[in-house]
């Protein structure tokens, strides 16, 4: 009888320093992880060494000069839906 109570006392003990071994295992490899993915960019370098000039309205894509205004609030520009699928369900 002794040594059942003996096993049925220690074996809670047991479950929860294997629980706490698990957790610790768990977090020591997030943190291990972090810290190496972290260090990537400064392993891997500056991404652009040498600018590129960009060209006047940004290299032609801009028109070069201002809509022309036709009454007090409206100008000609051509308008295009970028996002045909994206509604709004009360649009400003």
């Amino acid at each position: 009888m002794k040594s059942l109570i003996f096993v049925l006392t220690t074996r809670p003990q047991t479950m929860r320093t294997k629980l706490l071994r698990k957790k610790t295992k768990n977090y020591i490899l997030v943190f291990t992880s972090l810290i190496l993915l972290s260090a990537i960019p400064y392993l891997a370098g500056p991404g652009i060494e040498n600018a590129s000039p960009v060209g006047a309205y940004l290299n032609g894509v801009f028109p070069s000069q201002a809509p022309t205004i036709t009454s007090s609030s409206n100008a000609s520009y051509n308008v295009e839906n970028a996002f045909p699928n994206l509604t709004f369900i009360d649009p400003v």
